[in-house]
C-alpha cells in the first residue's frame, strides 16, 4: 500500500481482489480494528489482483465538505 498527503486529502494505491467502479466506496481495515473509508479514483487490472487508487478527506478539506 503506497499513501499520499496533500494537504486537504490522502490518496492511496493498494492492490485487492475484486474490481471497482470510480466513485465506488473502498473500505479498508485499520491496525487499531477500525476501518476508513476511501472514494475509488481509477481501478485497473493488476498480476496479483486489481490496483486501486482511492482518495479520502482530511479535516482540512473545504471542497468536498465531508467530515470524518
Amino acid at each position: 500500500m503506497k499513501i499520499r498527503k496533500t494537504p486537504d486529502h490522502e490518496v492511496i494505491e493498494v492492490t485487492v481482489r475484486r474490481d471497482y467502479e470510480p466513485y465506488d466506496r473502498l473500505v479498508r481495515r485499520e491496525r487499531g480494528g477500525g476501518r476508513s473509508i476511501w472514494t475509488v479514483l481509477f481501478c485497473e487490472k493488476d498480476p496479483h489482483g486489481w490496483k486501486v487508487t482511492a482518495m479520502r478527506c482530511l479535516a482540512s478539506c473545504r471542497v468536498h465538505h465531508r467530515k470524518r
